[in-house]
């Protein structure tokens, strides 16, 4: 599977052989950084949710994770 993420606020999970949409995850903020688990169908995603209250002078955002269906 590939996961591809943009500033549409949607993380795109598709089939890499088929090229077949397979999820369509929906982010509240821009999503510029996108990681697969090595072992389980798990995701982990960076978006850039900044709402001011952080120090300008860094960088702010949030890690989340999105966990695929297990067939198992």
């Amino acid at each position: 599977m590939l996961a591809s993420a943009s500033e549409d606020h949607f993380i795109d999970i598709a089939e890499v052989e088929t090229g077949d949409k397979l999820w369509e995850v929906h982010c509240e903020s821009p999503t510029f950084a996108v990681a697969w688990h090595s072992k389980r169908p798990l995701l982990a995603f960076a978006c850039d949710d900044k709402d001011g209250k952080y120090d300008s002078r860094w960088e702010a955002g949030t890690v989340k994770p999105f966990g695929l269906p297990n067939d198992s």
